[in-house]
């Protein structure tokens, strides 16, 4: 690759004018231009200016080409964000100049470098420029200018001085173990971040004015502060008078105010730097050192201690070992013996501020984790260290940094029944019930009895019927059982139903595998709550419903900061039906919206007859999620229940009407129906879709149903008793006249009755009825009529009407197929792509030649996963149908396109010419004469111009067949090589000895015969079976017959082959017998993962298109849209191999993104095909301990197998 086709890419990218490219090329080949550039210039992404760079690589041309392509390609970018990517180290390597393009002096260079937007583009970019040997002095006095600032103070998130220089003259200090001038500049940092910080947490900004955002501290504090950094303050009184000036705020994350000074990026990064055990060994004389350190102890213990690193047993929120903990706090104590109140405080602040977190298992979330985790764990071991009562003083007395979600007291009576615990705990409950008791009733007088009948059961009568205000009490959860259950007691009274649903989602115990069991149990214990009750779990359903999107299959999710194993309001339920209480009954009486989502929950757990029988009654809704949940949970009852159930339904059918008359259709389709039940069904049924159901799923013979004399389909008698007339024709009139039938008559109510059929038609076949109906009318006024449909109303089709497509698609013609493939490509590659999908698996049951050979076609040039899958689906529908696989249907494909022999006849002109196939697959033309010619000749002047015209046009149609033809077919070839497809000989001799097509594409292939996956004889085809030495072949019938590859042939053999090719000039159809070996490298981490020694990075758009022309898809889409992998499945040999990129793809605005411009394969897997799950937020991974069992060792695979997939994958990054 040369700079004149990099320069020639510019122009073809929106971000380059054709002027700036024209630019740059003279500036690069005309010897006579200045040393720098001075073309147009242009706003230019710095990502793209990256990537060209990158390309260079790639570049082989004259050195000093390639120095004035870097010079004018910077110099043609209208701002200076290149100089923070990360290809500055290659641009320095050809052009060591390069700081010459930004400015002339240090000052003219970092102005640039602070032009630039981010933070952290202004650091990249200065540590690259300081590596050309700025003046240090003139950097200091540039970091220290009023030009940086505002009104005294910095204009950046940072103070650009302290981070830019003196940190890391602090960090080369440190490194030389000069104490005394890392003193110097340490106490020159630590003034430096009083006198400018920030004065917010988290402000999110990079520049602004410096004085509405940084500030320092007033004089006097200020000079005390200093005072105790240099060791002359009064511990006592100047600390507590610096706290008091110190300006406190509130992390975003959380609503717990800390001092701002420590928060400040800059002090930050100082106490990071400083509280580190390592430096205080190297600098333990250093008094600045220790007093910073007993400074930010005093200030925020807890940061002292984090920082400090004591335990670090534990990362962001979780641990594994709670006695590594136990040791680490062992250690602390000894060296800080008087704090260790403080040491445990801080590990208790822990575990409470992050006891959800030990819940958040998204991978295996188990029941157990609720009752034995790291955090429990470590609080059973405190206690039995310190005693429960210890650890409860220390955390609830002076700690500033108590969490506000205080769940201790809750945690220790988990872990500690020690009575004075339990007597604290008793204590706490009452207190905050007494605090509670006023803020919940709506009258005051209503306080006392309720609080005296909380904490003693006694006078319930006079709490019975208290209306109370709100349901706001912390910790209502936690409460001792007594004041649980009364206080539950009194919001399911039937007065405070407006109340119940915040109760429940209070009173849940979150921390349990079982939140609502307590509150159930309550409920079967005082019957009087159940309504309410009901109420609340209902609504507290609804609750996880808007966070989760419950479906029929949920099992584990996420609510409020914890993941459950199982959907436990289903548990309720099942726990509250085995203790009688009708459930169905209170589900039944709530919206329809209710109901869908309760079915759910539901669904397995009825047990009860009368219970059961009330579902019938939902079969009214129309509402199709609903009705979806009402069949799953009719499905899932008992076996005698089910029976009961559709039984009622089959003897009440004929009551119904409308919507609730098609679900209980749909209802007993579910289960096996023959023809008589179907036909009894039937009689009792009105709506058009209720009769398309039962014919469909009762496989009713219209064609037995109605017969005449002669065997054919009556369609008058049929047309007698089943149609009826629209109210609104479904089309309009003039298509509707295009039908005829075969007696001649008009076909007009024919039309309307095939439309009413297939109006409601699902089924991916084509209608029994429909096909009844079809065998009266002409395939010429049919064929007609679809074109029209399509025609008539593609433009306008919605999700409502595109039944009107089900019949061209059903029943296609090569008509038809014409006019719709260029639809539905369309709509494939855009937003219309599951209408697509419909209508291609609706094509697939039309069983029509033509239509798989475009849905191939389709499939090797689509984006859309979801259009591949219908394709697929297509394909098992179309020889499902057959009773063939796959494999056969595609072999089906080949079409004889009219050769008799191995010629195709061609009348023209009175003559008889006939096509042949050349070395090149195509057609040439044999005369009358025997000659050979490229075209027909022009006809005379008393030839029939029409006529010739007409066959001109057939050999255009041929041409294109075969062409088509041709480059499926060799698609086809190749993927049965790669995974190694094998034939029985006699369907092999069909396909490619019986036609002359594929026997041309045969003789170009080397082939072989099989015995158990064993090669055992090699041939080709010349045009019959042949050896290597050009001698006829007898194969046995049964004989298996595959593509060979070239680790089957010993070098002898290969090389024989390959002179056969070379002496009759045959051209291999792919490099069949070119195939260098593969070698694929277990991982260190796992020796089921393999790393290819070849290597190649790509962009993530060429890759991921590449191969999924190839049949390979994308992984699981997770969170932000991203994916890491891409696979591919192969159907006969129940193998899926799956490659892992090295870094995150996303689809984006350029395509397929990834923060790296290019990305390379991480890893190769085989595994057991169809068992991984994947979709969208699916997280199952081949390393999970779960699928880990699918992984397979390449050592036990077929090795030519193997080696092609691999090469496949590795060959989309080439």
């Amino acid at each position: 690759m040369k700079i004149s086709d990099l320069i020639a890419d510019l122009k073809k990218n929106y971000f380059f004018s054709d002027k700036t490219a024209d630019d740059i090329n003279e500036y690069v080949f005309n010897d006579a231009q200045p040393a720098l550039y001075s073309g147009s210039q242009e706003n230019i992404s710095d990502f793209y200016i990256k990537r060209i760079i990158k390309e260079l690589d790639n570049i082989d041309d004259d050195p000093l080409y390639i120095r004035r392509f870097v010079i004018a390609l910077l110099s043609s970018s209208s701002d200076f964000e290149w100089l923070a990517t990360s290809v500055m180290d290659r641009v320095q390597t050809i052009y060591p100049e390069f700081h010459t393009l930004v400015g002339n002096s240090t000052e003219e260079i970092l102005d640039k470098v602070f032009t630039l937007g981010e933070w952290n583009d202004i650091k990249k970019a200065f540590f690259k420029l300081s590596q050309i040997g700025l003046p240090e002095q003139e950097v200091i006095e540039y970091l220290k200018s009023d030009k940086l600032k505002s009104e005294g103070f910095y204009n950046f998130i940072h103070n650009p001085y302290l981070q830019l220089y003196l940190l890391p003259q602090l960090r080369k200090a440190y490194d030389a173990k000069d104490c005394e001038k890392f003193d110097a500049i340490f106490r020159e940092y630590f003034a430096a971040c009083l006198q400018d910080h920030c004065k917010k947490i988290d402000k999110r900004r990079d520049k602004f004015n410096g004085s509405l955002n940084r500030i320092a501290l007033p004089q006097d504090a200020l000079d005390r502060f200093m005072a105790l950094f240099d060791g002359t303050g009064n511990w006592e009184t100047d600390l507590e008078f610096v706290a008091s000036q110190l300006i406190r705020d509130k992390d975003r994350y959380s609503s717990e105010e800390e001092y701002v000074l420590l928060n400040d990026k800059d002090f930050e990064d100082l106490i990071y730097f400083i509280l580190d055990l390592e430096l205080f060994h190297r600098f333990s004389d250093s008094k600045y050192v220790n007093n910073f350190s007993t400074i930010i102890c005093v200030l925020d213990i807890e940061k002292w201690i984090n920082e400090l690193r004591f335990f670090s047993s534990y990362h962001y929120c979780a641990f594994n070992n709670a006695q590594e903990l136990m040791s680490e706090l062992d250690d602390a104590i000894k060296v800080y013996p008087v704090l260790q109140p403080s040491f445990i405080q801080f590990l208790v602040n822990y575990l409470t501020k992050h006891y959800h977190c030990c819940l958040r298992n998204y991978d295996k979330p188990n029941a157990e984790n609720f009752s034995s985790n790291s955090h429990l764990q470590l609080l059973k071991l405190l206690c039995e260290r310190f005693g429960a009562t210890y650890i409860w003083d220390c955390y609830y007395n002076d700690n500033p940094n108590k969490p506000k979600n205080d769940i201790l007291h809750g945690l220790l009576t988990k872990v500690s029944a020690q009575p004075e615990l339990i007597e604290r705990k008793v204590q706490f409950d009452q207190a905050l019930l007494r605090k509670a008791i006023p803020c919940i009733t709506k009258k005051e007088q209503d306080n006392a009895p309720l609080l005296d009948f909380i904490l003693t059961g006694e006078n319930a009568d006079a709490v019975a019927k208290i209306a109370l205000n709100n349901s706001n009490i912390d910790y209502v959860s936690w409460l001792s059982q007594p004041y649980f259950e009364r206080l539950a007691t009194v919001f399911f009274n039937g007065k405070n139903d407006k109340l119940v649903v915040d109760f429940v989602e209070n009173a849940s115990d979150t921390y349990s595998a079982a939140p609502l069991r307590p509150l159930s149990e309550i409920a079967v214990k005082h019957p009087h709550c159940i309504a309410s009750y009901m109420k609340g779990l209902i609504g507290h359903t609804q609750n996880i419903n808007q966070r989760n999107k419950l479906e029929l299959d949920t099992q584990a999710f996420y609510h409020d900061g914890v993941t459950y194993p199982d959907l436990y309001p289903r548990n309720e339920l099942a726990y509250l039906q085995q203790h009688g209480i009708p459930c169905v009954k209170y589900v039944a009486a709530g919206s329809a919206s209710v109901k869908a989502l309760l079915l759910i929950c539901l669904k397995g757990t009825i047990t009860d007859h009368d219970q059961a029988l009330l579902l019938i009654d939902m079969l009214k809704e129309k509402q199709k999620g609903l009705n979806a949940n009402l069949q799953a949970c009719i499905k899932a009852l008992p076996e005698t229940l089910k029976h009961a159930v559709l039984s009622t339904i089959a003897e009440q059918l004929a009551d119904f009407s409308g919507q609730k008359e098609i679900n209980a259709v749909e209802c007993l389709c579910h289960e096996p129906l023959n023809e008589e039940t179907a036909l009894d069904l039937l009689n009792k049924v009105s709506e058009a879709q209720s009769r398309t159901l039962l014919i469909q799923h009762g496989n009713i013979n219209f064609i037995h149903l109605y017969k005449t004399d002669d065997g054919n389909f009556d369609l008058a008698s049929y047309l007698a008793e089943s149609y009826q007339a629209p109210k609104k024709l479904p089309v309009s009139e003039d298509i509707l006249q295009l039908i005829e039938t075969k007696d001649g008559s008009n076909g007009y109510e024919a039309a309307i009755q095939l439309l009413q059929v297939y109006q409601h038609h699902d089924a991916f076949v084509p209608s029994s009825e429909g096909q009844a109906i079809l065998s009266q009318i002409t395939e010429t006024s049919l064929d007609n009529f679809m074109c029209h449909l399509i025609s008539q109303y593609a433009d306008s089709i919605t999700a409502k009407n595109r039944w009107l497509l089900t019949i061209p698609t059903l029943h296609a013609t090569p008509n038809t197929v014409k006019i719709l493939m260029p639809l539905i490509e369309r709509w494939a590659n855009g937003s219309k792509h599951q209408l697509a999908a419909q209508l291609i698996k609706q094509m697939g049951g039309s069983g029509l030649t033509q239509v798989f050979m475009a849905l191939d076609r389709l499939s090797r040039n689509t984006k859309k996963q979801s259009v591949k899958e219908a394709i697929e689906d297509a394909f098992a529908i179309g020889a499902s149908q057959k009773g063939i696989t796959k494999g056969e249907l595609g072999d089906s494909l080949v079409d004889n396109i009219g050769f008799v022999d191995n010629a195709i006849p061609l009348p023209y002109c009175g003559q008889d010419f006939a096509l042949i196939l050349n070395k090149e697959l195509k057609f040439s033309i044999r005369k009358p004469d025997g000659k050979i010619a490229k075209s027909l000749p022009k006809p005379k002047v008393d030839d029939d111009a029409a006529a010739a015209a007409e066959v001109n046009k057939h050999f255009s149609e041929l041409k294109k067949m075969l062409k088509d033809m041709v480059t499926l077919q060799t698609h086809r070839l190749e993927d049965a090589f790669v995974v190694w497809r094998q034939w029985q000989y006699e369907k092999w001799a069909e396909l490619f000895l019986a036609n002359p097509v594929m026997n041309k594409l045969a003789s170009q292939l080397v082939w072989g015969i099989y015995e158990n996956n064993t090669l055992t004889q090699t041939f080709t085809v010349n045009p019959a079976v042949i050896t290597v030495d050009d001698e006829a072949l007898d194969i046995a019938p049964h004989s298996q017959i595959g593509l060979v590859h070239p680790i089957e042939l010993s070098a002898e053999q290969l090389a024989e082959w390959q002179d056969y090719f070379a002496d009759w000039e045959i051209s291999v159809l792919f490099d069949q017998l070119a195939r260098p070996m593969l070698t694929l490298t277990p991982t260190d981490k796992d020796p089921l993962a393999y790393a290819p020694n070849l290597v190649f990075r790509k962009s993530p758009s060429t890759v991921i298109n590449r191969l999924r022309k190839k049949g390979w898809s994308i992984g699981s889409v997770r969170d932000g849209g991203s994916f890491d992998e891409l696979y591919k499945e192969i159907d006969e040999g129940n193998l899926g191999i799956e490659i892992t990129f090295d870094e995150d793809v996303w689809h984006g605005g350029y395509g397929y993104e990834s923060n790296e411009i290019d990305i390379a394969i991480g890893k190769i897997e085989f595994y057991q095909a169809g068992q991984l799950p994947r979709g969208s937020y699916c997280y199952a991974e081949l390393d999970e301990p779960e699928y880990a069992t699918l992984k397979k060792d390449i050592e036990q695979l077929p090795l030519r197998l193997v080696q092609e997939l691999v090469r496949e994958a590795i060959n989309g990054f080439k």
